[in-house]
């Protein structure tokens, strides 16, 4: 290959590189906004949703705080005890120093049982003249001890039911702001939805307006070109530019239209968006959400009523528990030693030393009267009967609401039928007209009548459209599906 010809070759080589390169960068620049790829990015900025699961996180630390109260406890104290006060008898016998600490390790369960280990060391030093009067052992004298307690409520928390109520009712809170949290993000999502359906219609209107526009600027220069053969009146002329006029203050009025939309997506998105990111509202599909078989459950508003209702059976049943005396058996075993040796006492007094102490005891706590708690029931049970209420009128409030939701969409349906052939009907009616009036069978003012009475239809039309793509994402709101409705969305 010769040097002239390499450079050529490296030329086109380059200039098809940077071509390919500009129709690339173009095509990213030119690529529509889906709805998927705005609510992906939405979920993340959204204020509400990151607040609802602030929410729903700290009824999570709640669950565990319940849990929390198993954890194992451990217990350390020391004491120093001197001695020296006077004594209605001659001589104080319990005057000295004593050292003790004691060291304990407790885990509480589920069932209301509690298991105690503790350990206790003390040291005794009486004081000599006690001991010279009444004698005694060494001097100092060392003793440990070692005891296993069992503790087992069958009162209030009779086998662990309140702690077992206590973990239900914070699980049951978490269930609530997760079915919160999910409403809030298909309500933010649907409105969402509202805003690009907004703007795919803004866009839509803008063309349609544009092409009215377009067809008022070759009907003016149709005439201008007749009156000047002498083929036209001055009138018609006036009549078309005013014409003209018209629609292009109606293509500023969509514009401003569009702009306030893109505005509105603007605020909820955080980022500023070009019209030509998105695709017109024309040739949609339309999906129906499917009904499940167990609606109104589905329903969030729904659901967080049951589980207010179920919450609300779990706190009167609390309550009740806590009416209940506090009862509690205790069973014990200790073993101890005392020696002049701290070492061998340590050794020694364990719970399998040779000295023994059995012990089995209870305590019974009873609030008489109990007014408060009485009082705290009967507001709980009217709380319950109301929300009883508020289900049954709900139920047939959401039914009402999805009959309705049926019969707009079965109305826009038709609407979208009978508009789409009067923009149709629109178009042949605006050609026939004008060839009429070019023939001079007819007059001008019938074909600016034919004329907006198609751009009247195809703005109807994209009305209809918009309205019940809408229609359609709240029904699938109303259903609690609405989430995966409108991701799924293609167009």
């Amino acid at each position: 290959m010769s040097r002239v010809a390499a450079i050529c070759y490296g030329f086109c080589l380059g200039l098809s590189l940077n071509v390919v390169s500009v129709l690339a960068h173009e095509d990213m620049q030119t690529k529509p906004e889906t709805f998927k790829s705005l609510a992906q990015e939405f979920v993340q900025l959204s204020q509400e949703i990151f607040d609802g699961e602030i929410r729903r996180q700290i009824e999570v630390f709640g669950r565990q705080g319940v849990d929390a109260e198993l954890a194992w406890n451990f217990q350390l104290s020391s004491t120093y005890l001197d001695n020296d006060l006077d004594s209605s008898t001659r001589v104080n016998t319990t005057t000295g120093k004593t050292w003790a600490s004691e060291v304990a390790l407790a885990k509480p369960f589920s069932w209301g049982g509690q298991l105690t280990f503790s350990d206790s060391y003390t040291r005794s030093e009486k004081n000599p003249a006690t001991l010279a009067l009444y004698g005694g052992g060494a001097n100092p004298a060392f003793e440990n001890s070692q005891t296993l307690t069992y503790s087992q409520d069958f009162g209030r928390n009779f086998l662990g039911k309140t702690f077992r109520l206590k973990r239900a009712i914070a699980d049951l809170n978490i269930v609530q702001k997760e079915i919160a949290l999910q409403n809030i993000k298909d309500e933010t999502l649907l409105q969402l939805y509202e805003v690009y359906i907004r703007v795919r219609l803004g866009k839509s209107l803008v063309e349609l307006q544009q092409q009215a526009l377009q067809r008022a600027q070759q009907r003016a220069d149709f005439i201008a070109r007749r009156m000047r053969d002498g083929l036209a009146k001055k009138a018609e002329y006036l009549q078309a530019l005013m014409a003209l006029s018209q629609q292009e203050e109606q293509v500023r009025l969509e514009q401003a239209g569009l702009r306030e939309n893109l505005k509105s997506l603007h605020t909820m998105m955080r980022r500023h968006f070009s019209s030509e990111s998105f695709m017109l509202l024309s040739n949609v599909r339309f999906r129906l959400p499917v009904r499940s078989s167990d609606f109104p459950e589905k329903n969030y508003s729904y659901q967080a009523l049951l589980k207010n209702l179920e919450q609300s059976h779990k706190r009167a049943k609390m309550l009740s528990q806590q009416g209940w005396p506090d009862l509690k058996i205790n069973l014990s075993t200790k073993g101890n030693d005392y020696d002049a040796e701290g070492t061998t006492a340590f050794n020694d007094g364990t719970l399998s030393s040779s000295h023994q102490e059995k012990a089995i005891s209870f305590a019974l706590n009873y609030p008489l009267g109990n007014e408060t708690n009485r009082l705290e029931i009967a507001k709980t049970r009217l709380e319950t009967a109301s929300l009883v209420a508020n289900r049954d009128q709900l139920e047939n409030q959401l039914r009402a609401e999805e009959q309705n939701f049926h019969q707009q969409i079965t109305f826009t349906s038709k609407n979208i039928e009978s508009s789409k052939r009067r923009v149709e009907l629109g178009h042949q009616a605006v050609v026939e007209y004008n060839q009429l009036y070019r023939q001079g069978k007819t007059a001008l003012d019938t074909v600016l009548r034919a004329d907006e009475d198609l751009i009247t239809a195809e703005k109807r039309h994209g009305d209809y459209l918009a309205q019940k793509k809408l229609l359609l994402g709240s029904l699938a709101l109303l259903y609690g599906q609405a989430s995966s409705f409108l991701l799924s969305e293609e167009d």
